[in-house]
């Protein structure tokens, strides 16, 4: 009677092999990866959040919200302001923050104009989802604004 092979520790081992490759590659595609936190300083930035809950209760019940509107067609964004908030002399700043990638954040000064409003080109700008971070003061009084536009 011939005697066969036994090819089953062949196969476990081949078998074996495979999946520590794959984790191998796996584990190194990860690592490769980049990752960004929402912020820099997230944990410094959620214990001061209570006076951000502060400032945007003061932006609504003091009617200072702006109206921030996207117009593919000029390649602008326009955001209005309330004449009383041009009128309080306020200063300030637009955070534009993209989640996807902090690299193209950038910042601008708040500058309406007589009018209370302020035009921002987009012609530069990525296409994709981005955050517009509104801080200004007023009268001695801070008050924020956030609101999500996507740029197509």
């Amino acid at each position: 009677m011939k005697k066969g092979r036994n090819y089953w520790p062949v196969g476990i081992v081949l078998v074996l092999v495979l999946f520590m490759s794959y984790l191998i590659g796996f584990l190194a595609f990860s690592r490769m990866q980049r990752v960004d936190l929402v912020s820099k300083t997230y944990y410094e930035d959620e214990l001061k959040y209570q006076q951000q809950i502060d400032r945007m209760r003061r932006t609504e019940s003091a009617g200072m919200k702006p109206i921030i509107r996207y117009r593919k067609s000029a390649a602008e964004i326009i955001i209005e302001f309330p004449l009383k908030m041009v009128q309080a002399k306020s200063e300030g700043e637009i955070h534009f923050f993209r989640p996807s990638d902090s690299r193209l954040d950038f910042r601008v000064p708040l500058s309406p104009g007589d009018h209370g409003r302020q035009i921002i080109p987009t012609d530069t700008l990525k296409s994709g989802l981005w955050k517009l971070k509104l801080t200004w003061k007023a009268a001695g009084e801070e008050y924020y604004h956030e609101e999500t536009l996507v740029l197509y």
